[in-house]
């Protein structure tokens, strides 16, 4: 599997807190171009009360 195709199937929020900040970028610059709507699903995810 290459770097492109993992970060197309990287929905798991484990995964992601485990990824360096520069495969992080990558994979939101690569959400961002290619797949808004996961990359809106991620960040619904994380999203945390403001208390």
């Amino acid at each position: 599997m290459t770097r492109l195709q993992s970060m197309n199937s990287i929905t798991d929020l484990q995964a992601l807190e485990k990824m360096s900040m520069d495969d992080l970028i990558a994979h939101i610059n690569h959400l961002i171009a290619n797949d808004f709507s996961k990359l809106v699903y991620l960040l619904y995810a994380v999203d945390v009360p403001e208390k």
